[in-house]
């Protein structure tokens, strides 16, 4: 039917992987040499490792947002007040943070 299945072995029984049944694959999944639960883990650390680089700034940010939300339910006027207040300390904050490093221009 399609040019790429004349050259493939798409349709070559030696070449086909055979499926897995469910008590196959509970089997593979509790057998503790298959090393399947030590890649899961790892993959747990280093995404929870990762988040928690960046832990800080994330509740700094989420905090803004709610103190900027807070401020708008008092009104529109404290709420613009509040957004330029957010932006100043990310503005400054952004500032005394590359101040101490060394290197740049």
């Amino acid at each position: 039917m399609y040019h790429f299945e004349d050259f493939s072995d798409v349709n070559n029984p030696d070449k086909q992987v055979e499926r897995m049944n469910e008590k196959q694959v509970l089997e593979w999944f509790n057998n503790p040499e298959s090393g399947l639960l030590e890649m899961i883990l790892m993959i747990f650390k280093q995404f929870f490792a990762t988040i928690w680089h960046y832990f800080d700034v994330l509740c700094f940010i989420l905090g803004m947002i709610a103190g900027v939300y807070a401020a708008f339910l008092f009104g529109q006027a404290q709420g613009v007040l509040a957004i330029a207040v957010a932006l100043f300390l990310v503005g400054w904050l952004s500032e005394v943070v590359t101040a101490g490093q060394k290197g740049g221009d």
